[in-house]
């Protein structure tokens, strides 16, 4: 994950939200291990199933291992 990047990410797989996360980054805030698994928190905008960017800035933390990069 880099900044630029588009990502998705299931809803098991991040905190705090409804249905899959799908979303441009713009951040990588901070990386932690928790229950042996790596975290990491992200600023950034949802894209909508459109492709267009929500203009509104977002955070999420998501579990490393779920995310998907698909741009």
């Amino acid at each position: 994950m880099r900044p630029g990047a588009t990502i998705t990410v299931p809803e098991a797989d991040y905190a705090f939200g409804a249905g899959p996360l799908r979303m441009r980054v713009e951040e990588v805030v901070g990386q932690a291990t928790h229950g042996g698994e790596r975290w990491a928190e992200l600023r950034g905008h949802d894209v909508r199933p459109d492709g267009s960017v929500d203009p509104r800035e977002r955070y999420a933390s998501v579990r490393v291992d779920g995310v998907t990069v698909v741009a």
